[in-house]
């Protein structure tokens, strides 16, 4: 949805949209077509491709930190 699909403002409504409720019902998207300039279709695409971004963020955020940093969390993580 990022290379020109949608425009900056709705992907920003979508982004949102999906931090709410990552997997909207067709109710919900029929609520987004009215906030944005995209089908039904291209809504729930728009969707899925945030989710994606979303899930690449936290790989790129994972692997990006120090070893050392990592095992700290995965430590802290399974103690609990």
């Amino acid at each position: 949805m990022i290379d020109g699909l949608c425009s900056p403002r709705d992907h920003a409504i979508l982004e949102s949209a999906y931090q709410k409720n990552s997997k909207p019902d067709k109710e919900e998207r029929l609520n987004l077509v009215k906030q944005v300039d995209l089908g039904e279709k291209e809504v729930q695409v728009g969707v899925l491709e945030i989710c994606r971004e979303v899930q690449a963020k936290v790989i790129i955020d994972m692997v990006s930190e120090p070893p050392a940093k990592r095992s700290q969390k995965v430590e802290a993580t399974s103690s609990t």
